[in-house]
């Protein structure tokens, strides 16, 4: 924890001008502060949020495909894109799983019907993940770089693709966000390309691990094969990553893993060979800075919306680290930034960072507020129950000369 004791203390410099500048010198493309937090009527935590309806992440990537100034107040597609983020970024916190090595592949049908519409596959970081001692040794929980991957079933006949990376929970990640000297992109062939070396290291070790996801590819090639999708690629499941013909993908998490997404998101870009790669958009929430200008102009060259959407809480110091150290008054980001409401002064630095007050308004004039929370939440709720509330789970059966899908509940 002694790498998290340093981390906090050299954020309190930070913490105190950010609470006060939060305006002029920022080189976004839009920023806005004039929202107020509002008093919740509901609470979504990482460990009871549902996983999205197909519909629903097809809502909000077009919601982004138009994404621009964020209103004020906050208005009904605005509201979508801040929810969808929001609760796809918790996914990984919460879908750890413990007794996996590396990746667990599952298939999902939506409630009412018997025909897979998502897979998820959890992948865990190559990065000194151990086994517990003892007889009933198991693979730990949680000690390394972790990810959630959908392929979602569109209602058009593509394929939608989300990468959630999970943000810093343990002391390997802590590491990775000290060791913020510039490195190389390996994306990029432009030498002035630069990332934040632990980001990189981080999001290259959810690469290995799908590259090495061998079993999981069978299962998501019985998957394409259910959706009668004619797709060719090799042995390995980041061939149809950088090959495979899906109409879009969407990288997002919160924090490191916001750092994170962002170099997954323009590592897809510049390795993709297919002829019919889809666009890719970056969604990142209270994140650090991934790269250096260079970068930054790749990313608006590659991602959506306008280089990437940066949401950030007021007064959180952590999108002010990363690439370089950390800034106190002036910073280059990448893309377009959005402001929320100006947390409540009895915030705390960890509350900053991890609790977002949201209201949100329809075109009806209707007002939701919710809380969205990083912190630990234990609702009378089974967090299992809450996850597949949308999905049956299926099992892939073999038969005599063919494997298929059925109902596992």
């Amino acid at each position: 924890m002694l790498a998290c004791q340093i981390l906090l203390v050299a954020f309190i410099p930070s913490l105190a001008l950010r609470r006060d500048i939060d305006k002029e010198g920022d080189q976004e493309l839009h920023a806005h502060g004039a929202h107020r937090a509002c008093s919740p009527a509901e609470t979504i935590a990482y460990n009871h949020v549902a996983i999205p309806r197909p519909q629903e992440l097809a809502d909000w990537k077009e919601a982004l495909s138009t994404a621009g100034p964020l209103a004020s107040p906050i208005g009904e597609g605005d509201g979508l894109i801040i929810d969808l983020a929001m609760r796809m970024a918790m996914l990984p916190y919460g879908r750890m799983v413990e007794g996996v090595s590396f990746t667990s592949f599952s298939t999902y049908a939506s409630k009412g019907d018997d025909t897979p519409s998502m897979g998820e596959l959890l992948v865990r970081g190559k990065a000194e993940h151990k086994k517990t001692r003892g007889a009933k040794a198991t693979w730990n929980k949680d000690d390394s770089p972790y990810a959630a991957v959908y392929i979602i079933r569109l209602s058009d006949g593509g394929v939608g693709l989300v990468f959630s990376f999970k943000g810093s929970t343990n002391l390997k990640d802590w590491a990775r966000n000290l060791d913020f000297l510039g490195t190389h992109f390996e994306g990029s062939n432009n030498s002035h390309v630069k990332v934040h070396r632990g980001f990189q290291a981080h999001a290259n070790s959810i690469w290995t691990s799908l590259k090495d996801a061998v079993t999981d590819l069978a299962v998501h090639r019985l998957l394409i094969d259910t959706w009668n999708i004619q797709d060719a690629y090799a042995n390995e499941f980041t061939d149809y990553v950088t090959h495979g013909t899906w109409s879009w993908c969407i990288c997002v998490g919160h924090s490191l893993g916001g750092a994170m997404a962002d170099i997954f998101a323009e590592n897809i870009v510049t390795r993709y060979k297919g002829r019919n790669r889809g666009p890719v958009y970056a969604v990142t929430i209270d994140a650090p800075i991934p790269g250096n200008k260079a970068f930054n102009l790749d990313m608006a060259q590659n991602i959506l919306p306008h280089g990437g959407l940066r949401i950030e809480n007021p007064g959180d110091p952590v999108p002010w680290t990363g690439y370089g150290g950390i800034t106190l008054r002036k910073r280059q980001v990448h893309g377009m930034q959005w402001r929320l409401p100006k947390p409540s002064a009895k915030f705390s630095l960890y509350d900053t960072h991890t609790l977002f007050p949201i209201e949100a308004q329809s075109e009806s004039g209707n007002k939701t507020c919710r809380l969205y929370t990083f912190q630990d939440y234990d609702p009378d709720t089974d967090p299992q129950d809450t996850w597949l509330q949308n999905y049956h789970k299926m099992a892939w059966v073999y038969g005599a000369e063919t494997a298929s899908f059925v109902r596992a509940d």
